[in-house]
């Protein structure tokens, strides 16, 4: 299982057992903090850039993957995906989760809207920029807006392999 931008690892630390844990974190103080956190279920993290780190990976590697608040400060996020779609195997799936640009929330703020946090968020989604960016790093996509209150920032998007 894969956590790109895992921060402390904590994320991880309830996996089933049969998954090993590998993060992803380009802080070099959280990256120690998770390694120290995962080490006990034998797992691995790397502090590099996402792209830079699946790469040393190698492909088809991983069955799950989370993105958990990660793609929007990501500068080149459909290059993010594309490494991912290499990482994962067959049928892998992918879980993230980033701010709805298109939220009824964000529509009511304007420019005040909690998701808007320069200069870290780099990225603005909507459910359909994101499909868009997913179906051509090669996964389908089902983007849940209903888990979530109408009012919610964020969404949820469950990427598939294909």
């Amino acid at each position: 299982m894969l956590d790109i931008g895992c921060g402390d690892g904590s994320h991880m630390l309830a996996l089933p057992s049969g998954f090993r844990p590998v993060g992803i974190e380009v802080s070099q103080a959280l990256a120690e903090a998770a390694r120290a956190a995962l080490a006990p279920l034998g797992g691995e993290v790397i502090s590099a850039p996402a792209v830079t780190a699946m790469e040393r990976l190698g492909s088809g590697v991983f069955t799950g993957a989370l993105l958990r608040s990660y793609l929007e400060h990501e500068a080149e996020p459909a290059r993010v995906l594309c490494a991912l779609h290499r990482a994962l195997l067959p049928g892998g799936v992918a879980v993230v989760k980033v701010p709805n640009f298109g939220s009824l929330n964000r529509r009511v703020m304007g420019s005040r809207w909690c998701g808007i946090r320069l200069p870290d968020h780099v990225n603005d989604f909507t459910p359909a920029s994101l499909r868009r960016m997913a179906d051509a790093a090669g996964f389908d996509i089902e983007v849940s807006l209903l888990l979530s209150l109408p009012t919610d920032d964020n969404m949820i998007a469950v990427l598939t392999r294909r």
